[in-house]
């Protein structure tokens, strides 16, 4: 809520009205007003000398780290308009979600009688009114002329704050002051952090959206990249950095190999043809490298731009893959496993053990026994603890085929 301006010496009447006598005056905003009674409930101090709740050096640090993609984006904001914010003394904080100010931007908010801002606690809990209190409840910004602030060492300076919510949740607030509101309109103070506000939050929106969509990627059977042109790779999924990390090591800069270098016969592949704008579907690849040699379906498909092919998207799957999923979808699966094959005499336990150690060889095995005796049930514990047990399990019944073409069958 972007307020008009008020008269500075009538508000400071009304806060001290309400100090000394705890009346509250009509002309005080509704939103300030219930602020400074749950204040004076808490026994929230509102001198100089009051003490503020702060993290430690290490916890900031941690908070920091994980809200690096919020800090980073405002920092890269306010360095293209750092010269203005020294101009007119103005300090903006980031606050994360529980009120801990993990990043203070532009000069050093000067009024807190702490050693630095970043790590304390400005929830209304802790302070009692401020703008902050306000984002948080309301979730709308709020501008709050400085005495309408609890703490008497803030009341030269105007706040205005805003939530920032992703996910119908408020992850952050952010609070533009003005240490000397005589500097400049408050409307102008508004509309710096409105701009601020709308930026991140529609960025970090963004960003929440790509997270997800990256989770789905990492999530599929298949190797996706997005490939430039001159052959460097910059993005890929978790089963395309695992490829990529066998076939060659990261550069010394951290990014992936280039796929001219990496991939020896790259001109034979659909990838060269996609940067020549045609399309590839369900191609049957050979990847060739230093290390070894891939067989994959491939799709490519062309991103194109004004000025021509801009990048490619390929996306690849293990053709050995594709044939374990083919026979696990008509049924060609191994149902049972030594674990369910009851027995413990003698015998029994011995052909069990017998079993799994031939399970672990490549010899060929033959059952024999009458019928009902528990061959195929076997033969499928057999295969669930050998080596090929992610493969499928091909049956045959011998009896239901001709002699002559029995051979051919097996």
């Amino acid at each position: 809520m972007i307020r008009e301006k008020r008269s500075r010496e009538k508000l400071q009447i009304y806060y001290e009205r309400f100090i000394c006598d705890g009346v509250v005056d009509p002309n005080v905003h509704p939103w300030v007003a219930e602020s400074w009674q749950a204040s004076r409930r808490a026994n929230i101090g509102n001198d100089n000398f009051t003490s503020l709740r702060c993290l430690d050096k290490e916890a900031l640090v941690q908070r920091q780290l994980r809200h690096r993609v919020a800090i980073d984006y405002l920092n890269d904001m306010y360095r293209a308009i750092e010269e203005y914010f020294n101009l007119y003394e103005l300090s903006l904080l980031l606050l994360d979600g529980e009120g801990y100010v993990i990043k203070n931007y532009a000069i050093p908010f000067t009024a807190v009688a702490v050693s630095n801002i970043e790590g304390v606690d400005l929830s209304e809990q802790n302070v009692g009114t401020t703008g902050v209190g306000m984002a948080f409840r309301y979730r709308v910004p709020f501008y709050v002329f400085g005495p309408e602030i609890w703490r008497n060492e803030w009341h030269g300076h105007d706040a205005c704050t805003g939530p920032i919510v992703v996910d119908d949740k408020v992850e952050y607030v952010l609070a533009l002051v003005a240490t000397k509101p005589e500097l400049l309109p408050h409307s102008a103070v508004a509309a710096v952090l409105l701009s601020f506000r709308q930026a991140l939050e529609v960025y970090l929106r963004q960003h929440s959206q790509l997270e997800k969509r990256h989770l789905i990627l990492d999530a599929l059977p298949h190797t996706v990249y997005y490939i430039l042109p001159n052959g460097e790779v910059e993005y890929t999924n978790k089963q395309g950095e695992q490829r990529l990390s066998v076939i060659a090591a990261a550069r010394a800069d951290g990014a992936y190999p280039n796929l001219h270098e990496a991939v020896l016969n790259y001109r034979h592949t659909p990838l060269h043809k996609g940067f020549l704008g045609v399309p590839s579907h369900n191609k049957e690849v050979t990847w060739i490298t230093q290390c070894r040699t891939y067989e994959d379906l491939t799709t490519v498909i062309p991103v194109t731009g004004s000025a021509g092919v801009d990048g490619i998207v390929a996306i690849s799957q293990p053709i050995h893959d594709i044939r374990t999923i083919v026979a696990h979808a008509v049924g060609y699966t191994a149902r049972y496993s030594m674990g369910s094959m009851a027995g413990n005499n003698v015998e029994f336990t011995a052909l069990k053990d017998r079993a799994v150690r031939l399970a672990k060889t490549n010899r060929h095995i033959l059952l024999q026994g009458e019928a009902g005796t528990g061959k195929q049930r076997l033969a499928h514990a057999i295969h669930q603890s050998s080596l090929r047990a992610a493969g499928p399990l091909i049956l045959l019944r011998c009896g239901d085929i001709q002699t002559e073409f029995l051979e051919e069958e097996l």
